[in-house]
């Protein structure tokens, strides 16, 4: 088993950690569908190749009914926070 270590003591952007994160599997797409397949309504992820200062990465969209996620309020990001917790939780006590 391997162990990674996170230190956020600034915080982290979701969206930019889970690039990060999913950067380190060979098969990017086949985790992004696992992502788009938890069934979470109106939610989608695209995953993307990215150039920023001559560094390689990726940049995770997510999409909420169709639209970037920076146009929620915090009453409807509430509702799909805890709808994607349930999903999250389901899933690994289903493995």
């Amino acid at each position: 088993m391997k162990t990674l270590y996170i230190e956020c003591n600034m915080g982290a952007a979701g969206d930019m950690l889970t690039a990060a994160l999913i950067d380190l599997f060979d098969d990017k797409a086949q985790i992004v569908n696992e992502l788009n397949s938890l069934g979470i309504s109106g939610i989608e992820y695209k995953l993307e190749p990215s150039t920023k200062c001559g560094i390689l990465g990726s940049h995770m969209h997510v999409y909420v009914n169709g639209e970037e996620t920076s146009y929620y309020t915090e009453r409807e990001w509430e509702e799909y926070r805890k709808e994607y917790a349930t999903k999250i939780f389901e899933s690994l006590i289903r493995k």
